[in-house]
């Protein structure tokens, strides 16, 4: 038997004729060449790993910029320490101020030092009603007959009392009870409270002896721990329920008020706010809602009433609200329906004295601590911000009048003092002073008889000027709200903005299967020297004795290990940005651009063209409008590419697409400026058109299937989509034709949904895992079996994604879900007959899936945010399982998308490039990264922006929770993609290549 070897390797003969081998030459030629089939082998199972090695750096890279960056832009607030006390009150003015030997001579003006601790009332009754908006009560419309009946009889003192942003519960309550503005910060914290540390108050009226009971909201419970002599605590967050929630705190009404043994009732009723998130201000149950608190209210008044005539000191009811409720029925934003609310103050005492009437006037929110401290004895909490209210100020005398603005003065001027450098109020100083002098020539010319006309023309004046003054110093200390980490912020945008270097590299490097720049240069050397440079100039800013961050240079473990992730990262970039200006090729760039086809010059410049809109808080507030410009450009532009190359069929399919997004444009109104216009969405929530839209959900769940389902009968979809239906059905939001029976607001429905959808998902799972295993266990020739098992288990994972979110968005938004899927479809279609690289894949998805986010009727506005999709099936508040439901039903436009784009990556995986999956997620980082590092600096450059908390803030908590998104998604894509790439058997080439046969 004879085998003739032709052209062996150069390592193996220097022959370069045909050969007789002996059988050491043919050991050493199979050796040689079972090598070289190794070696391909590893590089092939090299490049997609170290792809994604450079795709996790990228995300750490990403992650740690933007935690150091909101960590330095929403640091938590730091608390004065101490509590004020009327110990520490400054005295009443003297006039002069002092003798010739600087020392203050006795006023001939005698007054009782505690005059103000006096009680002006004997009792408090606080009857706070969550998203309670101004004109449930003070508007036009008879909605609560009772109570606008005493305010409009002048027996009450009433105001629409403005809240500062964000307009969450536990932040406001905060104002209420400390006068203080909450950072912005406790939005995030709003879901796990914390004991509140400031002066407020609860604390004060603790001191003073008062007992208090409450019953409600457990947010208090949770602030003023220990403070309360009974609680019953009812969760906030557990919005399906709107029923029991305020039962649970009605129940204890009766037999309180007919007790004797409390001084302050607080009541937090929580079902308004829970029917505003289900249905809106809109909502049939709002009205009966109402009622329902009017006659609480009639209740608590008549029983006031009714127990002052044997007290000494009157009751007081005090009417508020935490927050409004938007249009949409949320809140958390600044719209005038979210920030007004109510502020009532009833008592048989105001009968005497003109109330308020319409128009009512306007306070702010935290005016309401200093005025209940003044009516009850009570220090004014040491952090206040808040302003006596004025009519408030007419239940006392001139001259406790006077004595009341000016420990209100005093107090504020304390904490200017803390706050600022003397030059910078020099102004206010001026004119306080002068008022004190004023106020110290009343007293000594008015104190004995301040009831003359000319006592109260002079003492009117002075109040007057103290309110003057008193407005300057609010204003100059609402400034002071927050106190930046700028140190923090400057590292966060660094890394940030080195994080795009770094996904350029990576891009690079997956695009032509090699290193980009010349490493060669500088090697470990000028990697070290980068390294230490960033180093010394760290240490050197945090031992400067500068305003640094304690986050980074306080030298706790946290603080070491942010900081040195920080040097290496910044270091890394910097590198690499060296090297590649050493071995940069300018060629290779115009090359690269004058390559581009239009489309792909197109999809660059509307990145760039957005990313620089959000300088501009009117483009951000209106982010969607971008987008939909962005968006229907690019349809027309291949809509006018169909027709150019006769492809008529797509040019009318995407004339569908393109009449498909105008009306999913005015189905959801977005945005801030135009979000209270009328939409579609909004007229089939009405109740009087409850029929249409359950047609239009039922329609919409049969589109959902037909487009989903591949095979032409798919009895678990069939399933799933009924239960969905039945579960709309037991929560009142369809009508069906015949009685069906339905559990308690739907719980069993969405549960049984729950299960079929898992059920879905890992029968999926178990068909594909046995497949992997034959084929690494047999290494056996199936590729395209094993290719088209894993495009199948996406293919579920996708469908069960979308009756995931049909399940948790509102019934007229299924139609959106409907639409979408058909544009996705239809689209995929049509592109695949393009010849796009991946990252134009990337570009399309992403600017699709920010579209549809827009669609759903989200915004850059937190009030957008639907909260009852996070408790569908369940029937207490858990806040794993509500904090997913809302990322998924709030980000289902951009993870479907997303999801597409991972279909389509992994088919040209297979067939074309196996980089292309690595190249499209480094591409949807890139388009993430870039607007999130221009977004830092604006927000840094605009901290003190008029609109930084109601516009500039908020964007910036979505652009985390996209990229949080995100990196999810990339984690489960790259998981994804390393099974399917490393369980690919060899393709019939390289066995071709390799199979040596010997005769």
């Amino acid at each position: 038997m004879v085998t003739t070897v032709c052209h062996l390797s150069k390592m193996a003969s220097e022959a370069q004729s045909c050969i007789m081998p002996t059988n050491t030459d043919f050991i050493l030629h199979f050796r040689i060449r079972k090598h070289l089939f190794q070696q391909e082998l590893s590089m092939k199972l090299l490049l997609p790993t170290f792809a994604i090695i450079l795709i996790t750096t990228c995300i750490t890279a990403q992650l740690l910029g933007l935690f150091i960056f909101i960590k330095g832009f929403l640091p938590i607030k730091q608390i004065p320490p101490g509590h004020a006390s009327h110990s520490d009150a400054a005295p009443e003015p003297s006039y002069p101020t002092a003798n010739n030997d600087g020392v203050a001579p006795e006023p001939s003006y005698p007054f009782a030092n505690d005059v103000l601790r006096r009680p002006m009332f004997g009792r408090l009754v606080l009857v706070l009603i969550d998203a309670f908006r101004w004109d449930f009560v003070l508007g036009d419309k008879k909605r609560m007959i009772f109570t606008q009946q005493l305010i409009d009889s002048g027996y009450s003192l009433s105001f629409i009392a403005k809240a500062h942003s964000p307009t969450v519960t536990m932040p406001r309550v905060k104002a209420l009870t400390s006068g203080t503005i909450p950072g912005f910060v406790d939005v995030i914290l709003n879901v796990d409270s914390k004991a509140l540390l400031e002066d407020n108050i609860i604390y004060q009226l603790k001191v003073a002896g008062y007992k208090m009971l409450f019953y409600g909201d457990d947010t208090w419970i949770r602030l003023f721990p220990n403070s309360f002599d009974e609680v019953d605590g009812t969760t906030s967050f557990f919005v399906s329920d709107y029923t029991e929630v305020d039962d649970n705190v009605t129940r204890h009404l009766k037999p309180t008020l007919a007790r004797e043994d409390w001084d302050v009732l607080i009541l937090h009723y929580l079902g308004l706010d829970h029917i505003g998130h289900i249905g809106g201000p809109a909502s049939p149950l709002v009205q009966p809602k109402l009622q329902e608190m009017d006659s609480v209210l009639s209740m608590i008044y008549t029983s006031m009433e009714k127990k002052d005539m044997n007290r000494e000191l009157p009751s007081l009811l005090v009417l508020c609200g935490d927050h409004g409720m938007s249009e949409a029925g949320s809140h958390g934003g600044a719209s005038p329906s979210e920030i007004l609310t109510p502020l009532v103050m009833l008592s048989s005492k105001l009968n005497s004295i003109e109330g308020s009437s319409y128009p009512y006037g306007e306070v702010q929110q935290i005016d309401m601590a200093p005025s209940l401290a003044i009516m009850f004895g009570l220090p004014i909490p040491q952090n206040s911000l808040g302003i006596i209210i004025p009519e408030v100020l007419n239940l006392f005398p001139l001259r406790q009048q006077l004595r009341a603005l000016q420990l209100n003065s005093d107090q504020l001027m304390t904490l200017m003092k803390q706050s600022f450098n003397q030059a910078i109020y020099d102004d206010i100083t001026i004119d306080y002073q002068h008022i004190i002098k004023m106020h110290a020539g009343w007293l000594n010319e008015y104190a004995n008889k301040s009831t003359s006309a000319a006592s109260k023309e002079v003492a009117s004046k002075i109040v007057d000027k103290y309110f003057n003054v008193l407005k300057m110093m609010q204003s100059k200390l609402s400034e002071t709200v927050t106190r930046y980490d700028v140190h923090a912020m400057i590292c966060g945008i660094v890394l940030c903005s080195m994080v795009l270097v770094l996904i350029g590299v990576a891009l690079a490097y997956t695009s032509s299967n090699s290193t980009p720049i010349n490493f060669h240069v500088s090697k470990l050397f000028y990697l070290g020297c980068c390294c230490l440079a960033i180093l010394t100039t760290h240490v050197t800013i945090c031992t400067s004795g500068l305003d640094t961050s304690d986050m980074l240079c306080n030298g706790s473990p946290s603080a070491i290990m942010h900081s040195t992730a920080f040097v290496i990262t910044v270091a890394v970039a910097i590198y690499i940005q060296i090297s590649i200006l050493v071995s940069l090729n300018t060629f290779k760039i115009l090359s690269f651009i004058r390559s581009l086809s239009i489309l792909e010059k197109f999809l660059l410049l509307g990145s760039v063209t957005h990313t620089i809109s959000l300088m501009s808080s009117s483009f951000v507030e209106e982010e969607h409008q971008t987008w939909y410009f962005l968006t229907t450009t690019l349809l027309v532009g291949l809509f006018v590419h169909s027709i150019q190359v006769q492809r008529s069929t797509d040019a009318k399919l995407i004339f569908v697409i393109l009449l498909i997004c105008r009306v999913l444009r005015s189905w959801n109104q977005t945005g801030i400026k135009w979000a209270n216009l009328p939409d579609i969405g909004d007229w089939l929530v009405r109740p009087e058109n409850a029929i249409y839209l359950s047609v239009v959900h039922v329609l919409s769940l049969a589109a959902v299937y037909v487009i989903l389902s591949e095979r032409p009968f798919s009895p678990s979809n069939i399933l799933i989509l009924l239960f969905i239906c039945l579960y709309r059905h037991a929560v009142g939001n369809v009508v069906l034709p015949v009685l069906v029976p339905s559990s308690y607001k739907g719980i069993a429905e969405a549960r049984i949904t729950f299960v079929l959808l898992l059920l879905k998902i890992f029968s999926a799972i178990f068909n594909y895992l046995p497949k992997i295993s034959k084929h690494l266990l047999k290494n056996k020739s199936q590729s395209s079996t094993n290719n088209n098992s894993g495009t199948r288990l996406l293919s579920i994972l996708y469908e069960s994604f979308i009756l995931f979110v049909v399940l948790l968005l509102r019934p007229h938004n299924t139609t959106v879900v409907a639409m979408t899927l058909f544009i996705q479809r239809s689209l995929e279609d049509i592109l695949f007959k393009l010849p796009l690289k991946a990252w134009n894949w990337s570009l399309i998805c992403f600017w699709m899936g920010q579209t549809t986010f827009y669609h759903q009727g989200n915004s850059n506005s937190i009030a957008t945010i639907d909260l009852s999709s996070g408790y569908v099936g369940l029937d207490s508040h858990d806040p794993a399982f509500v904090g997913t439901f809302l990322l998924v039903a709030t980000n289902f436009g951009p993870v479907s998308w997303m999801l597409t784009l991972l279909k389509q990556s992994t088919y040209n995986s297979h067939k074309i490039d196996s980089t292309a999956l690595p190249q499209a997620f480094l591409s949807l980082m890139m388009c993430r990264a870039l607007p999130l590092a221009a977004y830092t600096i604006v927000v840094s450059s605009q901290r003190y922006h008029l609109f930084i908390w109601s516009v500039f803030s908020p964007k910036l908590l979505y652009e985390a929770m996209h990229t949080c998104v995100l990196v999810m998604f990339i984690i489960f894509g790259s998981t994804f993609y390393l099974v399917c790439y490393c369980t690919r058997p060899r393709s019939k080439l390289s066995k071709k290549k390799h199979n040596y046969k010997v005769n």
